[in-house]
């Protein structure tokens, strides 16, 4: 009896290697991850751990998806527990995530796990999404900057009480004994356009109760937007004693203020992301 289940055994992990060697499935790797996605096709890419439930579920639908989309598309994965580097390059913080990668950009996949919406996502339903630029490879040469030619800038002393954040500013402002609102944002956003006379105003209301309001371009200062997971725009957090609390209420004046006094007390606090200097 032994010798049977044993038999059994064997013949299941024959059959599970013989699927993962027949899978269109493109498995990617730290080394492989940057010469394969530059093929100038589009690639829609799952970021997963094994031991996670979610990911084992898709794995079929998945496989099959790649079957489906040969020639059309790139179906593939990357085990994040193995391939560090590009999870981490990639701000991966759930599994499954699920990215496409599109004429140099890249674009969060939100939607039903089926193979009818994973397609239809490729074929251009990704254009609702927000297009964010590829992380820079670590082992891409580094370029010369262009140099800007001088343009007029607003004053600083015009009056707004909003600071403005950068990479090279953010943590010597944002300290564990401070109280924040963070406005994560891009120019080119519509939403963000429409907050900001709001936001002018919030910063301003607040400053008499020591707490600042700032805001961050992630189109420039793109650190700061991985290392908090940026996803969309605007994304608006809340930073006090050491933590941070995800702002989802109205975009009112009233709504922040009364979020800052006592509201964020109803939203579970997440750890503040830690600088790279110091991980």
């Amino acid at each position: 009896m032994r010798r049977v289940a044993l038999l059994c055994a064997f013949v299941a992990l024959v059959a599970v290697a013989f699927a993962e060697e027949e899978s269109d499935v493109v498995v990617l790797t730290d080394s492989s991850f940057d010469s394969s996605i530059n093929n100038g096709q589009p690639w829609l890419i799952k970021f997963y751990a094994p031991w996670c439930g979610h990911c084992k579920n898709l794995a079929p639908t998945w496989d099959k998806l790649a079957a489906e989309a040969a020639g059309k598309f790139n179906v593939a994965k990357v085990d994040c527990t193995v391939e560090k580097e590009v999870g981490t390059r990639f701000g991966i913080r759930g599994y499954p995530t699920v990215k496409l990668i599109k004429d140099g950009k890249q674009y969060d996949y939100r939607g039903a796990r089926t193979i009818e919406a994973f397609t239809a996502f490729v074929d251009g339903g990704y254009s609702s999404a927000v297009a964010v630029d590829l992380p820079a490879s670590p082992n891409a040469p580094a370029q010369e900057a262009p140099r800007a030619e001088p343009v007029a800038e607003k004053p600083a002393s015009s009056g707004s009480d909003v600071v403005v954040l950068t990479d090279a500013t953010f943590d010597s402002q944002v300290t564990e004994t401070s109280e924040w609102y963070l406005e994560f944002y891009a120019p080119w956003c519509g939403h963000c356009k429409h907050l900001e006379p709001v936001y002018e105003k919030v910063a301003t209301n607040l400053k008499p109760k020591n707490i600042k309001v700032g805001k961050i371009d992630c189109t420039v200062e793109s650190g700061l937007a991985r290392r908090f997971g940026i996803r969309g725009f605007p994304t608006i957090k809340h930073v006090k004693n050491g933590v941070m609390r995800e702002y989802s209420g109205d975009r009112s004046e009233g709504s922040f203020a009364q979020f800052a006094e006592s509201g964020y007390l109803n939203v579970d606090p997440s750890p503040f992301p830690k600088p790279p200097s110091a991980l």
